[in-house]
């Protein structure tokens, strides 16, 4: 079962969709071309960027380029982590979807909502209108 989104979530969520939406818009050839272009210009936004950041990790600098990991995690947490993407964050990895937070000397780890891993990952838009019945 799949939980409700929170609130930030929900915000996350319509931020995307406004992305989307305006990039489809005002720049129409965007459906012409692959829709990995689209994925790169909804998810090379800096804005959204910020955002994913701001909610899965809001304990780092997005601007920082590695992962600077925290003392209290074990060798084994760093491992699993390093091995999921070599510590990319770009919203187009897998890395991006787990977010980690410290809480009372644990570390506890969260996965990104799917609805919005969907919207980042998955989502492809139809080119043409087609009648329905």
């Amino acid at each position: 079962m799949i939980e409700s989104m929170s609130r930030e979530e929900r915000q996350l969520f319509l931020q995307i969709c406004e992305v989307i939406g305006a990039k489809m818009t005002w720049h129409p050839e965007l459906l012409q071309e692959s829709i990995s272009t689209l994925r790169k210009e909804v998810t090379g936004n800096a804005q959204i960027k910020a955002a994913v950041y701001e909610m899965m990790r809001p304990a780092e600098a997005p601007d920082h380029p590695l992962v600077e990991w925290q003392d209290s995690l074990t060798a084994d947490e760093k491992s699993m982590l390093a091995c999921i993407n070599a510590g990319n964050f770009e919203p187009t990895t897998q890395f991006c979807k787990i977010g980690y937070q410290e809480v009372q000397g644990e570390v506890a780890f969260s996965m990104m909502h799917p609805c919005i891993s969907y919207l980042l990952h998955s989502y492809s838009p139809f080119a043409e209108f087609k009648p329905t019945n």
